[in-house]
């Protein structure tokens, strides 16, 4: 038998000697025999001991467990049967609110508020009152009540308690990332009350979505706030600069298809360029979405460009002479100008600006594997070094399956080269 086997044999062996001396009365022996029960057994020996309703003999395991977490995991499973058959009972007997007493004193704050927050999203008023005779309902656990009924959180603000500003963002947090009931009563409530809290970290609300492609309520719950907080032009304006110098482009494109039609043209690229993060490289594609989402004329990104180039925005600039490069030019000097008879069409079409490419610059370029022309963009595929196809090629075949014309490979655009 190799080592894993002769453990598990021993573990089981263990646990039948355990319960041997649990039908036998004989608890001052079952700290011999736990130290051999690995985690799996331990847990399905606690939620025997648990089954059993014995008070003593759950409390002894506890307290000769030396595995500070395992002690943790198995006083919150006790508390949290304990509470629920105390919330279901209709009388609470001296003796018994002496048990629940007793485990709760050897809970740590960790337990305690784990246990009391799940605890508080289905609990009724009249429990809550019945709860408070076991549990001292401090400041401290008066925070977790924002996630019980409208009921008890009208009861807590009633008592002239007012929450946290923490404890408002973490709420709203947790409802976008975890929102499968949704209780838009509290969240109106929560605006009503509290809206300089959620006015101020509404860009912290939405940078702080998890998964927020695939989460749609996260959508519903942030349309929501932004029709409470009658959201305005500035409102939005504000939120875009911060998720443009953060670089965030997902958040970038909500906005973008929310809003656009409030936000002239001009203004949303405008953005997009000057507040663009002056830490993100050429690729960061946030002035990329920008642009292929707005329609605009050679004057409109003549003007930007220049108020560019006064502010000497120089991650934006570069996006010009790159991207654009057919118009905006760096001259010997290193400095941005204009061709007045230049083109405004992108060296890269906009098939491309969406997609996370790596780009590089080199002067020898390879003729495209497919047509055997040299293009002005070349791209170098992830499949192969060898295959370098123009973008024209690549755009076609791309079109039809995302894959290597040649080889016929999976393409991944982020680990292509896009060679300029």
């Amino acid at each position: 038998m190799d080592t894993k086997s002769i453990k598990q044999a021993n573990s089981q062996r263990a646990l039948d000697a355990f319960n041997r001396c649990i039908k036998s009365g004989l608890y001052e022996c079952i700290q011999n025999h736990m130290r051999h029960i690995n985690n799996m057994d331990m847990t399905v020996l606690f939620n025997n001991v648990l089954n059993m309703n014995n008070h003593i003999l759950c409390m002894k395991i506890i307290n000769i467990l030396y595995k500070i977490e395992t002690k943790d995991m198995f006083l919150g499973m006790y508390l949290d049967k304990l509470i629920k058959l105390f919330l279901d009972s209709d009388i609470q007997k001296e003796h018994t609110i002496q048990s629940y007493t007793e485990v709760i004193n050897a809970c740590n704050m960790k337990v305690l508020n784990n246990n009391f927050k799940n605890t508080i999203k289905n609990i009724t008023l009249e429990q809550f009152h019945n709860l408070s005779s076991v549990i001292n309902i401090n400041d401290y656990f008066k925070e977790f009540t924002l996630y019980g009924s409208m009921d008890l959180i009208t009861f807590i603000n009633n008592t002239g308690y007012r929450y946290k500003e923490s404890t408002i963002i973490n709420f709203i947090i947790d409802i976008l990332n975890n929102n499968d009931n949704i209780n838009f009563d509290i969240l109106k409530w929560i605006v009503d009350n509290y809206k300089d809290y959620v006015n101020k970290n509404l860009i912290y609300f939405i940078n702080n979505i998890k998964n927020f492609s695939e989460n749609n309520n996260s959508y519903i719950i942030i349309d929501y706030i932004f029709y409470l907080m009658k959201i305005t032009n500035q409102d939005i304006f504000k939120i875009l600069k911060k998720i443009i110098y953060n670089g965030n482009d997902i958040l970038f494109c909500y906005m973008s298809i929310k809003y656009l039609s409030k936000i002239k043209d001009f203004n949303y690229f405008e953005y997009a360029c000057l507040f663009s993060n002056p830490n993100s490289d050429i690729n960061s594609h946030i002035i990329g979405l920008a642009y292929i989402r707005t329609e605009l004329n050679v004057q409109k990104l003549d003007d930007i460009f220049f108020k560019l180039c006064k502010y000497k925005i120089f991650s934006s600039i570069k996006w010009f002479t790159t991207f654009l490069s057919g118009r905006y030019k760096m001259n010997s000097n290193n400095e941005p100008y204009v061709m007045e008879t230049g083109s405004i069409k992108p060296i890269i079409s906009p098939f491309y600006m969406d997609k996370k490419c790596a780009l590089t610059q080199h002067i020898d370029k390879s003729d495209c594997c497919v047509c055997y022309e040299n293009n002005d963009v070349m791209i170098q595929l992830n499949c192969h070094t060898s295959h370098t196809v123009c973008s024209v090629c690549f755009e076609t075949a791309f079109n039809i399956k995302p894959s290597c014309p040649l080889c016929r490979a999976n393409v991944n655009m982020s680990e292509c080269i896009i060679i300029l």
